[in-house]
């Protein structure tokens, strides 16, 4: 399989939009618009804006293009299909909750979003907020897009964002995650 991290097959616009990770943070708007529900939504917009990030703290971004079917690559990143996890409830629903294997940390996470249409899939999960990082606000989705003009081809993203880091460094998510997407990708041309 070719892997290409970051941009592939994108115009300048999107290239542009995605290296800054634009839809992430419209995302993040509207979710905490939609979380929230202000009463004055444009100065709180605004606000979330100026806050950074749609109101939230940091985040990571890890973005590649492969050469593999957009289905097969999604069900392998799927929330309910990571290796070393335990599921309670139904892992393709909004509201299972996964944790790690074989750790002493209090790791839970949510799904609490989840988009499933021919040319995207997506899934959106928190880490509940007694976490043993002492993370609080960490939101993340993985989505993974088709190719809109090669077959067999798509283009997956992972985007983090919390509002107060605690020990989150430590895990070093982005290398983690990164190497997740790339073990994905080398089982579906193994497959």
């Amino acid at each position: 399989a070719t892997v290409s991290v970051l941009y592939w097959l994108m115009d300048s616009k999107t290239v542009y939009l995605q290296k800054h990770c634009i839809p992430e943070l419209i995302d993040g708007l509207i979710n905490r618009l939609v979380d929230e529900e202000p009463a004055e939504p444009k100065p709180f917009l605004a606000r979330c804006l100026t806050e950074g990030g749609g109101g939230e703290g940091e985040g990571y971004c890890v973005q590649m293009a492969a050469e593999v079917d957009a289905d097969e690559l999604f069900a392998k990143l799927d929330f309910d299909s990571l290796p070393d996890i335990v599921i309670t409830g139904d892992g393709k629903e909004v509201g299972a909750l996964r944790d790690p294997k074989g750790t002493t940390l209090s790791l839970t996470e949510k799904q609490v979003g989840r988009s499933i249409t021919q040319n995207e899939k997506s899934y959106t999960y928190t880490l509940s907020s007694n976490n043993s990082l002492h993370t609080k606000g960490f939101r993340a989705s993985m989505k993974v897009l088709r190719s809109t003009t090669t077959s067999n081809s798509c283009f997956v993203s992972w985007t983090a964002s919390w509002d107060q880091e605690g020990d989150l460094a430590s895990l070093n998510l982005p290398s983690f995650v990164q190497g997740l997407i790339e073990t994905a990708i080398a089982a579906c041309t193994d497959d």
